[in-house]
């Protein structure tokens, strides 16, 4: 477990405790004990709400990033879980987890998870499907791929099966499938 996920443990854990204490001193009788605990409590939740809100706000600067090999390609990962059960794939896509990766492909759906967060399904050859997990901030310039759009972004290894997932995508490049429109960078789109 990494830093970052232990504080994520932690803040939840506070925001838990939080909770309890503000229902304990709303439903106790009235007392400086009970409205510390109501104060106290509310605070609890606040910082850890924002503390929350700053871990996954973050993202690791570029240089800190693992790479996978470019020889690594949807299609090898694919291949290698090929008739696997889904034991034999956790075990497959361990020293994958987490690593970052380069891809490229053409779009063929973009979809809302949650809260602004979106999934955008590509295919890497005719066969190998990628989903990747883009975060709100990239919302703007998803919106506008089309289906045959060729783009490429990065992300870390989520998952090998059943398709290549990727997590906090970033895009580098897209391509309009259209022959009068230009190639753009994300932040033209």
């Amino acid at each position: 477990m990494g830093r970052r996920d232990l504080a994520i443990y932690v803040l939840l854990a506070v925001l838990g405790l939080g909770g309890s204490a503000v229902l304990a001193g709303l439903l106790a009788p009235h007392s400086a004990i009970t409205t510390m605990l109501v104060y106290g409590g509310a605070l609890a939740i606040v910082g850890s709400v924002f503390g929350l809100a700053t871990l996954f706000a973050t993202t690791p600067s570029g240089a800190s990033r693992l790479f996978l090999s470019p020889e690594i390609t949807p299609e090898t990962l694919e291949k290698m879980i090929h008739g696997r059960t889904s034991v034999q794939i956790a075990a497959i896509e361990k020293p994958y987890l987490k690593k970052w990766m380069r891809i490229e492909g053409v779009v063929s759906g973009v979809g809302d998870i949650i809260f602004g967060i979106r999934m955008v399904h590509i295919k890497w050859n005719q066969e190998t499907l990628v989903s990747g997990v883009f975060r709100r901030k990239w919302s703007r310039q998803l919106l506008v791929l089309n289906r045959g759009d060729r783009i490429t972004f990065v992300g870390k290894v989520s998952g090998l099966g059943p398709s290549l997932s990727l997590e906090g995508c970033e895009m580098e490049r897209i391509a309009a499938s259209s022959a009068g429109d230009e190639p753009t960078s994300p932040s033209a789109a």
